[in-house]
């Protein structure tokens, strides 16, 4: 959603009374506030997820990631409960006070920076995951190479030796 900024600025008449956008105006500020709820706590559990990548422990990770989808799947809820707010932004900001439009500007601004703090957090795990996935990679290939390297000695060594050289006397 887009910061209501122009909140105190003049918007056209609209066909709706003005208690009908008040309401509308406390209504968004509850959905904004749950949302921000979200954000706080699907934050906490991008610091764990973060804590279990270093770890690599992999069992812990997959289940904080089913709990993190839970919160994505309730923030995409969230945003369908916004979206008929957000078509009607214009009308409802002429509606709210200054004491709202500030609380839903704070809201916003920080839904907007836990949200970047989320995506760069994933950013740096996901970064780290694959320096892993590649470590774990290089690790096989050598357990592979040498594995096949003992193996040709070992079957060497059960050959019975050509012998070049016999004693065709007998």
């Amino acid at each position: 959603m887009t910061r209501p900024d122009d909140c105190t600025s003049p918007s056209p008449p609209v066909n709706q009374n003005s208690s009908s956008l008040a309401d509308d105006a406390d209504a968004l500020s509850q959905l904004i506030a749950q949302q921000l709820k979200l954000y706080n706590a699907l934050s906490t559990l991008v610091e764990e997820q973060h804590e279990l990548v270093d770890q690599g422990a992999a069992d812990q990770l997959l289940a904080l990631l089913g709990k993190r989808q839970r919160i994505v799947d309730d923030l995409a809820m969230m945003d369908s409960d916004l979206s008929p707010y957000k078509a009607r932004w214009p009308q409802i900001a002429a509606e709210l006070n200054q004491a709202q439009c500030d609380s839903i500007n704070s809201m916003l601004e920080q839904a907007r920076d836990l949200l970047n703090g989320i995506i760069d957090r994933d950013n740096q795990d996901r970064q780290s995951l694959q320096t892993q996935k590649s470590r774990v990679g290089d690790e096989l290939s050598r357990v592979t190479h040498s594995g096949a390297a003992r193996q040709a000695y070992q079957s060497s060594e059960q050959r019975p030796a050509d012998n070049v050289c016999t004693n065709q006397q007998g």
